[in-house]
Order: structure tokens, then sequence, then C-alpha cells
């Protein structure tokens, strides 16, 4: 699908990439994320959108210590997501 619509894969994609990327998948929705190191923590933050509106349809946050495994929280924010 990246080359369909000839997006860079090493590259970060923004939402509108990630739109049309669903768009071409079929789906519905889109989700999402960023990690990011603060300190001595890293917090972890998805949001899923509608592919066709572009509506933010719910975001998760979710943190740990820098040096924890982050596999939980990639978990918790599923479960956060999909209720």
């Amino acid at each position: 699908a990246l080359r369909a619509l000839e997006l860079d894969a090493d590259r970060r994609l923004g939402l509108d990439d990630a739109r049309a990327l669903a768009r071409k998948a079929g789906a519905w929705t889109v989700l999402t994320g960023r990690v990011q190191g603060t300190g001595d923590s890293l917090e972890v933050v998805a949001a899923l959108y509608d592919v066709r509106s572009g509506r933010k349809l719910d975001e998760a946050r979710r943190a740990a210590a820098r040096a924890a495994d982050p596999r939980p929280l990639f978990d918790a924010l599923a479960r956060d997501l999909l209720g």
C-alpha cells in the first residue's frame, strides 16, 4: 500500500498519509501513535481516527520508567482503545 500511494516507508507518516493508507486497505478507522522520552519516563500516546472524516474518536496515554519494557504499555493502550 505504501508503494501504491508512493509513500516513503522510511519517513514518519502524518495523519493524512495514514488515512490514505487506511482507505486503500478498506479500513474505517486508523490508529496513530507516538513514543517519547521525558526525563526518566517513556510516554506512549495512541489516537484513533475515523478514516473518512479525519475526526479523532479516542485517545489513550500510558507511561512507564524509561528503563522498563515498553510492551505492556502497548497492551494497555490496546485495552484502553478497544474497551
